[in-house]
């Protein structure tokens, strides 16, 4: 007998009082998904939310709580006392600090809520915020904050608490400068050389100090490292909101506001660093799959992604490489969607050499541990990235002389497009040597591509036959993904009609 939406409830409230968090999200998230598929319950949708949220809390989780919360809070504004203090709880932790004051401030008020409730919380916020304005000084110059923290870190003193508040000033600085407000004068170096130095900072600071017991003993640290998302400024939300609106109604100024502010990416060249090393070097494993986790959220999040740019990827890249256990590390990331990141990576990235590489020399094995959504993201991302090249991964357009001469000068690969091509090719074989036609045949019922492929070539040759036979799959994907590419849209649209046919 299935359970409902109650007993799975219920069940989920056992798993979070034994502290078993995992078991406990996953029988809320399975009681949601009944009650949202219409199956009638006398469970409140929004009492689920929450719930979910406590688990997400409970496993230090904070930005899942903070949305999770949030969907409470919507669903039930009134009478939902745990809604607030839960979403109150997550701001805080996600450096939000105004926003966790003014929910605080609304259950009181608003709601009626006791106020003895918060008294814990509201402490520990007042900390916080005293912590980022502690520094916060018409004299104190990032060039002053970057050598505080430089004698910090030399001299492994007592004072590394500083850190913190130190870190948080230059993020003032930054946002000032970038947003041209009060104290931008403050950034009296040029900012791209500040990044450089907040890099070169978090790699000595990782190799002189114990990290991991140095936030365990700093909740405000451990917050601003593992918690906390990049202050990317209200122009990138701007821009990123309007992504998917029409042209016609898109602010065509915004991008390139956007791209001038690059206060995220900088600051978090130290942030990204210890972020690394942590998912690397730490011995204690929750901390590093909580460092993990974090990183997932910055590359999956198309806010996060566009704004930090390439400095995951250059902090993914330092530590990987200089790892003495690469090859045990990569098989744990990979086992913790590191697929997805490096994806992300190799296709958003500006360098991508390592992302690449690693995708690139991804086995078979390590191919059949992903999920079935791991599978589909990177199927639905090589298709974009086809789509987006199209004919240019296999003919490259022809440059002009000043082109060229760049190229030399800057010693770029002219072949880069068409490695990208032959990195598609290994992928698409590995994957099908892993799964068999499926994840191909799933996809086809919405991407075109895949549909061509399957009507054109799957239903062609002998399954059993060639199913293990990589030569005849290498060349058979080069063979239809050419194919494909060099279709105009007259081709393709035949395709594109039957999926739109179907859905209908």
């Amino acid at each position: 007998m299935s359970l409902t939406p109650s007993d799975l409830k219920n069940q989920g409230n056992q798993y979070y009082s034994n502290q078993q968090s995992s078991l406990a999200i996953q029988s809320y998230s399975q009681a949601i998904q009944l009650i949202e598929n219409n199956s009638h319950d006398d469970v409140p949708l929004y009492l689920l939310y929450s719930n979910r949220s406590a688990a997400h809390i409970q496993e230090k989780d904070f930005y899942n709580g903070y949305e999770d919360a949030k969907q409470s809070l919507n669903l039930q504004r009134n009478k939902n006392a745990k809604g607030f203090y839960r979403l109150s709880v997550c701001s805080y932790h996600l450096g939000y600090v105004d926003e966790a004051k003014r929910l605080i401030r609304e259950a009181i008020d608003e709601h009626k809520q006791n106020v003895d409730d918060y008294n814990q919380l509201k402490l520990i916020i007042e900390k916080k915020e005293k912590c980022m304005k502690k520094w916060r000084k018409p004299t104190l110059t990032v060039k002053k904050s970057l050598n505080m923290l430089k004698s910090i870190i030399d001299k492994q003193g007592k004072y590394c608490h500083e850190i913190p508040s130190i870190l948080y000033q230059i993020q003032y600085i930054f946002r000032a400068y970038f947003d041209k407000s009060k104290d931008q004068h403050l950034m009296n170096i040029d900012h791209e050389e500040v990044g450089s130095k907040l890099q070169k900072l978090a790699m000595k600071f990782n190799s002189k100090f114990n990290v991991p017991k140095i936030l365990r003993n700093n909740p405000i640290f451990e917050d601003l490292i593992l918690n906390e998302m990049p202050d990317v400024g209200s122009v990138r939300k701007a821009f990123i909101a309007q992504m998917n609106l029409p042209d016609d109604e898109q602010d065509k100024g915004l991008l390139e506001k956007a791209l001038e502010d690059v206060a995220a990416n900088e600051f978090s060249l130290f942030i990204n660093n210890v972020l690394v090393s942590l998912i690397m070097n730490s011995s204690d494993e929750n901390l590093s799959l909580r460092a993990l986790k974090q990183v997932y959220r910055l590359t999956n999040n198309d806010l996060y992604r566009y704004s930090l740019g390439d400095s995951l990827s250059d902090a993914m890249e330092t530590y990987i490489h200089s790892h003495p256990y690469k090859d045990l590390f990569l098989d744990e990331l990979i086992l913790n969607k590191g697929i997805e990141i490096f994806f992300y990576d190799y296709l958003e990235a500006p360098s991508k050499t390592c992302a690449a590489n690693t995708i690139r020399n991804l086995t078979i094995d390590q191919w059949k541990q992903q999920s079935a959504k791991t599978i589909d993201f990177v199927l639905t991302k090589i298709s974009k990235k086809i789509d987006d090249e199209d004919i240019q991964l296999i003919e490259p357009e022809r440059s002009s002389w000043f082109e060229v001469g760049l190229r030399e000068l800057f010693g770029m690969d002219h072949t880069e497009r068409k490695d990208d091509f032959h990195l598609i090719v290994n992928v698409l074989t590995k994957i099908y040597l892993a799964f068999g036609r499926k994840p191909f045949l799933d996809r086809s019922s919405v991407d075109a591509l895949y549909l061509f492929i399957e009507q054109n070539w799957f239903r062609q040759f002998d399954y059993d036959q060639n199913q293990s036979n990589v030569r005849f799959l290498l060349k058979g994907w080069t063979s239809m993904l050419k194919k494909w590419l060099k279709f105009d849209y007259s081709d393709r649209r035949q395709y594109i009609e039957q999926i739109n046919q179907d859905s209908d």
